[in-house]
């Protein structure tokens, strides 16, 4: 456990954080996560393209790869 993308993967398996997120839909992740990590809300444009990245929007990123990008998101 000792990259950010294994570190993101415990967080976003945590029973907690996905309870904390407001449900399991993509675009609630992305909202949850941009506004804790970046500290901002999203723009709507910025949730469009960043659930656009996960797998089941038919991206490629998982949920924990998306985590792991948003971190080096300047806020």
């Amino acid at each position: 456990m000792d990259t950010m993308l294994e570190v993101s993967q415990l967080v976003v398996n945590l029973p907690l954080f996905q309870s904390m997120a407001g449900s399991a839909s993509n675009e609630d992740f992305v909202s949850f996560v941009y506004e804790n990590v970046v500290g901002n809300e999203p723009s709507t444009s910025e949730v469009v393209s960043l659930t656009g990245l996960l797998t089941d929007s038919g991206g490629s990123m998982s949920k924990a790869k998306l985590l792991a990008l948003v971190t080096i998101i300047p806020g």
